[in-house]
This record gives C-alpha cells, structure tokens and sequence, in this order.
C-alpha cells in the first residue's frame, strides 16, 4: 500500500492532464499578463488607469470568494471549472475582434479584467478543492509544490513570448493565444475521469450559514488563521509589484521585448522556489520557512529603489521569486490536507477572500501613487510597508497565542476522525477514537520531533480515514533513525 500512495505524481494519468492542460493555460494567461497592463497604458497613457484594470480583475476575490466555496462544494467541480474556461475564451477572444471591427475603449478592458478576475475565482476555488481528489492526500505538498515550478516556469517564458508577440504582431494577439488556451484547458478537463468531490449527503441550506462554516473552520484553525492573515498583508503591496517594475523599466526606456525579458528573468526564482520548496520544508520547518520568506522579500522590494536597468530589476526579481513558492507550498499544503473534503470550497474560499480582498487597494493606491510620485518614492513606501509586515509576523509567531509545536499534535491530533462524511458542522477531530499503541509511544518522543514532524503526524493520524498505519510506516514517514525507532519501542513495552 505505501509503494502505491509513493508512487510519482508522473504516473497519476488524471493528475497529469490536470497539470498539463493548466499549465498550457497558465502560459496563455502568461501571454495576456504581460499584453493587458501594456495596451491600457498605450490607450490612455495613464498608470493610474492601468491600477484601476489590476483593482477590478482581483475585486471579485472580495465580492465573490465566499459564496463561490459555497457553491463550489454544491456543484460539480469539474464543470465549474470547464463553463469558467469557456467564458474567459470568449471574453479573452472579445479584445481583438472589437480592436478589429469596432472601436476598443478602455471602458471595456476594465469589463474585461472584472470578468477574468470573476472566473479565476471560481475556476481556482473548485481545481484548488478537488485536487484531494485528483491525488492521495499525502501527495499534496508535492502536487502543490508541482503546480508552483510550473506556474514558475511559464512564468519564465511567459513575459518573454508575450512581449516579442505584443510587439510583432500586435497588441491584441496575446489575447487571441490566450482565448486559444482556455480552449485546451476546456478539452483537457473533459479528459479527466475522476470525480472532483464525494457524493453530497443532506439538504442544502442558505448560502450564509454555509459561507459561516468555512469562515469558522479557519478562524478555530490556529494555523490556518495565521498564515490567512499574513498572506492578506504581504498582498496590499505584492499584487501591484508587475505594475510598479513595469512602470519603472518604462522609466528607464525599456522596449516591450525588455519589459518581457525583465520579468522572464524573474520568474528564474519562482521556478527555483518551487524545486527547492519540497526539500527545504522538510529541513528547515514550517515556520522558519515562513519568517525566512518574509524577510528575504521584504529587503528584495528595497533593492528595486537602486537598481539601474531593467536588467538589474529582473535579477532582484529573481531573488524575490524564490521565496513566493516556498511561502505558497508550505501553507497551502498544510491548509489542503487539513481540511476536510466537503469544507474545501467553503475553507479556501474563506481564506482567498481573507488573504486577497486587500490587493484591488493595493492596486488603486499603487496605480495613483505612480501617476503622481514615479516608481521610486512608490517602491521606498511598499518596501518600507513589507519590512513592518515581516517585523510583526516574527514577533506574532513567537507570542502565546500562536500554536506551539506542542499544541500543533495535542492528544486529539493523533486520534482517528472518522467522520468527515458526516455533518459539515462538525470538526472531524472532535469525533476521535483512543490511539493505537504505536501512535501513543510516538507521542512519548513529541519533544523531540520538530516542526515539520509534528504536521506529518497531524495530517497523517487526523484525516487518514481510519488508517493508523504500523510503527514502521509511522517512523519511515517521520524519518526517525533505527534508535529513535528503539526508543518509541522501548518506551511502548
């Protein structure tokens, strides 16, 4: 059993269509990313504008994100996500047929940005809660750190295609490749035989006290909470970044092709991030990636005040990349394997609109503050704005409120739930059944383990559906050497 739940994701058949129609998505999306802020700034030469298109496609994160879990977790996933990819089709494709037919006005990128953003919110929430389903639940943290190096490795050819066909072959082709994208994404997912959710129980109520549970499962989630809250502050200045380096390389008198180059060259760290994200987690630990991640960020915003060239600001770019998946891996891994199946839309749509119902003020205070200050004095504000985020969160994570390692695998962390079919109301570690012997003498050694083991433990004992696994599947997941195996046996007889 543990050969087939260790087996590659490469081997998972629907995982992989998954992934690879996503990540032919992400490239068109990629393509537009770079075209969109572009053809806004060329017909009205105004930033605060382009702020304005960037505040509106992740406005619905604020307006939509609650009711779209709710509904998420009603309907079927899969056709969610296939209807959102085939209305941004035909809304991407919409740019250049009016650019080439009628008149394209800046009234209608801004429909266009809110009904991209309203799409994505849906599209994510239903693929971000039925990718329990796609893979075992312990592969989740590779799943995710997976979709990171992809979404990093578009991200690296991405801004660089989109340039050189913004410039070649004008301004609304991106759109066209992007709309042919979706497409594929729409075909994929129709390739796909596994089921996106379990089969529904009960009667369906109101949307509120649906919206309600999710809220309250993250907020009673220490963890969860925390890193919720944290996301919410790094993103009031992390989503306007590609505006605010674009805006400066146009400063510098860099060429579209340049601006493309620029923000290839960043998404170096992204792809880097991702790979080491796996292998750093697991040494270093969950919170220390966190503060690590912060930090770094923080004094990466800093160094764009003096960078040069659009070159230099691409390299720094780099370095602030890595740290982005690195952060995303190790929370939302640990928020999907917690949470149980017929909460997943309500608890991630709870958690997007926490972390990300700051960015369109980020967006619209960036866009005006670079139409009348210039990118420096903008990026000296935001850098000086991400260094108090990170002071607070060190200190935050140190105070008692914040979840020890101890309270982390407290006694009902290591108790089976067994109810996670059963009413949504309850949280499934408050149905528990008394630990096997080989769980109780590893919670002997809870002092000794570190951070990261005491999340395995966790996710492991809490949501395996009944499975408590034998002392020798407990100490290979941990990793626990032949003598700390003695010491659990020693200390159990």
């Amino acid at each position: 059993m543990n050969g087939e739940r260790r087996s590659s994701l490469w081997r998972n058949h629907n995982y992989m269509v998954l992934w690879s129609g996503q990540a032919i998505s992400q490239l068109g999306s990629g393509i537009q990313g770079i075209a969109f802020p572009l053809l806004v700034l060329y017909l009205t030469r105004s930033a605060a504008d382009a702020g304005i298109a960037g505040a509106l496609y992740s406005l619905p994160y604020l307006v939509f994100s609650l009711p779209a879990g709710v509904l998420v977790d009603r309907w079927n996933r899969k056709h969610v996500m296939m209807v959102c990819d085939t209305i941004r089709a035909l809304n991407a494709a919409s740019i250049p047929l009016c650019a080439a037919f009628w008149h394209l006005a800046v009234l209608q990128l801004f429909l266009n940005s809110f009904i991209e953003g309203t799409m994505f919110v849906f599209f994510s929430l239903a693929q971000l809660a039925g990718l329990p389903r796609v893979v075992p639940r312990e592969q989740l943290p590779a799943a995710s750190a997976q979709n990171q190096a992809s979404m990093s490795a578009v991200s690296l050819i991405a801004p660089s295609v989109g340039g050189f066909i913004y410039q070649t072959l004008g301004r609304t082709a991106p759109f066209l490749v992007n709309a042919v994208s979706y497409a594929t994404s729409v075909l994929s997912l129709h390739l796909i035989n596994a089921e996106f959710q379990k089969e529904r129980v009960g009667s369906q109520r109101n949307l509120w006290p649906e919206m309600k549970e999710g809220l309250s499962w993250l907020w009673n989630e220490p963890v969860a909470r925390f890193t919720t809250l944290l996301t919410a502050g790094i993103n009031v200045t992390a989503a306007p970044m590609g505006l605010i380096l674009i805006v400066r390389a146009r400063e510098l008198h860099a060429s579209p092709e340049l601006i493309g180059a620029m923000l290839a060259i960043g998404s170096v760290g992204g792809l880097f991030g991702a790979l080491l994200a796996p292998r750093l987690r697991q040494r270093v630990g969950f919170r220390h990636v966190m503060i690590l991640t912060v930090w770094s960020q923080a004094l990466a915003v800093l160094l764009f005040a003096i960078a040069p060239t659009a070159v230099v600001l691409g390299v720094i770019s780099a370095a602030l990349g890595v740290a982005g998946p690195l952060y995303n891996t190790v929370t939302m891994g640990y928020r999907l394997a917690m949470t149980p199946d017929q909460l997943q839309g309500r608890v991630n749509s709870a958690a997007r609109m926490l972390a990300f119902s700051p960015i369109p003020l980020g967006n619209a205070i960036a866009g005006a503050l670079l139409a009348a200050l210039g990118a420096i004095p903008v990026i000296l504000i935001f850098a000086a704005f991400r260094l108090v985020v990170a002071l607070l969160a060190t200190v935050a994570s140190r105070m008692d409120w914040f979840p020890s390692s101890r309270q982390l695998l407290d006694d009902r962390t290591l108790k089976v739930a067994g109810n996670q079919g059963k009413d949504a109301k309850t949280d499934p570690l408050d149905a528990v059944t008394a630990p096997p012997p080989e769980v109780a003498a590893v919670a002997t050694r809870l002092k000794q383990l570190t951070m990261d083991e005491r999340l395995v433990l966790r996710r492991r004992f809490a949501f395996d559906g009944g499975h408590y696994g034998t002392l020798d599947d407990v100490a290979s997941e941990l990793r626990l050497s032949k003598d700390g195996v003695k010491q659990i046996e020693l200390s159990s007889a």
